[in-house]
């Protein structure tokens, strides 16, 4: 789903438009529910929020949650998701890619631009000077979540980073994400299957395949 900043950039959240809870989960959907219409989140909101953390896979992880340690928070409907954001970049390159081997310039040239334009906009927007590294944006407050997430890797693997940032993504992997068994989903120690210390195949490969395209063997082979 498109989110236009105010700047005119052009970025992509998850999103739902089904306001109901999922058929599969309603009990514990209704328990949360109640503990957020406590705090003054309608359920309404609730259940799209809900829904944007199932769309995004990482359902559930503190990395979409306002307090670390209650579900009930959720705001994955506010969130830009980087990892999102990278794969339509991808497909953006892909399909500029594809029209240009048909010989359908025009389409090419379209695509290139939208890839361009992804690039600068994840350079932009998702990397947080103050902690080195890529985050997610929250679009309807204009900052960086808080979480700190392996999904922060995703820049590499695609090769979007500039020159300088790939050295502090090192650094943060080296020395806060790196466990016995590999590399940690999250930061934060929550019980829910996308957070410490629970790491996934796919993470750990775009890692290593995003270590490698800068030179960082050493720790992609660790």
């Amino acid at each position: 789903h498109v989110v236009r900043l105010p700047d005119g950039t052009i970025l992509n959240r998850y999103w739902d438009p089904s306001t109901t809870p999922r058929p599969e989960s309603y009990p514990k959907e209704e328990s949360h529910r109640q503990k957020a219409q406590h705090n003054g989140i309608s359920p309404e909101k609730f259940y799209q929020h809900n829904r944007a953390a199932c769309e995004s896979g990482w359902d559930f992880s503190s990395r979409w949650l306002i307090d670390t340690k209650r579900v009930e928070t959720n705001y994955a409907a506010d969130i830009i998701p980087i990892d999102l954001n990278c794969l339509l970049y991808s497909m953006e390159n892909l399909l500029a890619s594809t029209y240009s081997q048909k010989g359908d310039w025009k389409s090419s040239k379209k695509f290139e631009e939208l890839a361009k334009n992804q690039k600068n906009a994840i350079r932009n927007f998702h990397w947080n000077n103050e902690t080195q590294f890529f985050m997610d944006y929250d679009w309807t407050r204009n900052r960086s979540t808080p979480a700190i997430t392996l999904a922060g890797v995703y820049p590499l693997f695609f090769k979007l980073a500039t020159p300088e940032q790939p050295a502090h993504v090192h650094e943060h992997l080296r020395k806060s994400f790196l466990q016995s068994g590999g590399l940690v989903t999250t930061l934060e120690r929550t019980g829910e299957q996308w957070d410490w210390p629970n790491g996934w195949a796919t993470l750990q490969w775009i890692a290593y395949e995003g270590l490698k395209n800068y030179g960082f063997n050493e720790l992609a082979a660790e």
